[in-house]
């Protein structure tokens, strides 16, 4: 295995814009860094697809289909070394699509092109060295990728995309034998993939794509096995088709529709539409991630022409772009993966320019700490913004 080390193109802000940032952390946009300006340089490194934080460091999986998936990892987000290259050693497997973490182990979950074997999980208990941990595909060539990871109940849950018979979700207690959560496509084949899942309320959810008459639709189960839909398809329209990302925040469950729609339920079965209209730009077709960060909710669209766009709110009800679109880059068309880590929000995107140039980039907000002083108004005490 490769093995490459490097310094991440980083951009610092003017202190005295730190300054702003925190003096008035209600103002439309917040400061960013770049910490990762060209896929690690690799030319055809297109997306920071996955994100997680796992001992103390993060990790982000890349989607490369010339020389195949990478994972890259950072003890303070600055300087990255690469721990997996070419895919796991299978040329099929071009991106890393999802990462999570259980029993001390991290989970890496892949996603192939059209010919393939099937889905790959592989695991590691020190980032270095790895192990697949399941049948290629699960069985079935036809589950071509991974939608989701997510941990309920001691279980690793893994949804898949499966577009003959229908998305699978497929669980294990111990990250090596693996059984069947829901039947197929949850019994309706048009949900070829499962590429949402979230935790609340004691139930584990799952949200579909669904491009059909109907629109996608969500499910929930309270024991891995039993299965209820608690949606509309849709969400009462058919545009509503593809649920690409859902997370818990203040005591609500939110579930991006795919459709410049974001909704939200206290019970997990009443839904409320918070947002409609792509917040305000009818480019931004849906949410691709979601996180809370700082007691907010941030959520990055897919916006493919003016660049990807980064909105907050303190209630799901109020939003505020806290990014300028595409940081910068129109061609950054996605923000396909976040991360809390070190007291900032990373943020990795994905490039949709041609041959997927540039390459994807990470961003991170910019955090301030002051020494002693500050409240004597002794600003030469002042230290410098730190990670």
């Amino acid at each position: 295995m490769k093995r490459r080390r490097r310094m991440a193109h980083a951009m610092t802000f003017p202190i005295w814009l730190a300054v702003l940032g925190c003096l008035h952390p209600t103002s439309a946009h917040a400061q960013w860094q770049l910490v990762v300006g060209d896929g690690f340089g690799e030319p055809d490194n297109h997306s920071a697809g996955a994100m997680v934080v796992f001992e103390q460091q993060l990790y982000v999986g890349t989607s490369n289909y010339e020389d195949d998936a990478e994972i890259w990892r950072s003890p303070d987000g600055l300087n990255w070394v690469q721990v997996v290259s070419g895919g796991f050693g299978d040329s099929a497997n071009h991106e890393v699509s999802a990462m999570a973490v259980s029993d001390g182990q991290l989970y890496a979950a892949t996603y192939l092109g059209m010919v393939t074997t099937g889905v790959e999980i592989w695991r590691t208990a020190d980032g270095e060295s790895w192990e697949q941990v399941n049948d290629d595909g699960f069985g079935d060539s036809a589950n071509i990728g991974c939608g989701a990871l997510a941990v309920f109940g001691g279980d690793l849950y893994v949804s898949t995309f499966n577009p003959p018979t229908g998305g699978e979700v497929w669980r294990s207690g111990d990250g090596t034998t693996w059984e069947q959560a829901n039947s197929d496509g949850f019994g309706d084949p048009s949900n070829s993939g499962v590429f949402a899942m979230a935790v609340f309320g004691g139930h584990l959810y799952a949200g579909t794509y669904k491009q059909s008459v109907d629109g996608a639709e969500v499910w929930r189960t309270p024991d891995g096995t039993t299965w209820t839909q608690v949606n509309a398809d849709g969400f009462g329209s058919s545009s509503s088709y593809f649920i690409r990302s859902m997370t818990a925040f203040d005591g609500q469950l939110y579930a991006d529709g795919g459709s410049r729609d974001l909704w939200r339920s206290t019970n997990g079965t009443d839904w409320e539409q918070v947002v409609g209209d792509g917040f305000g730009d009818d480019r931004n077709w849906g949410m691709e991630s979601m996180v809370e960060f700082r007691g907010e909710l941030f959520a990055g669209t897919y916006n493919s022409l003016t660049g990807t766009e980064v909105w907050r709110s303190p209630d799901g009800e109020h939003w505020h772009q806290a990014n300028v679109d595409g940081f910068g880059e129109p061609m950054n068309c996605s923000s396909a993966s976040a991360a809390v880590f070190g007291e900032q929000l990373y943020v990795g995107t994905y490039s949709c320019g041609p041959l997927w140039i540039p390459p994807f980039q990470v961003w991170r907000t910019v955090g301030c700490l002051f020494a002693d002083g500050f409240e004597s108004g002794e600003t030469s005490a002042w230290s410098s913004t730190v990670p």
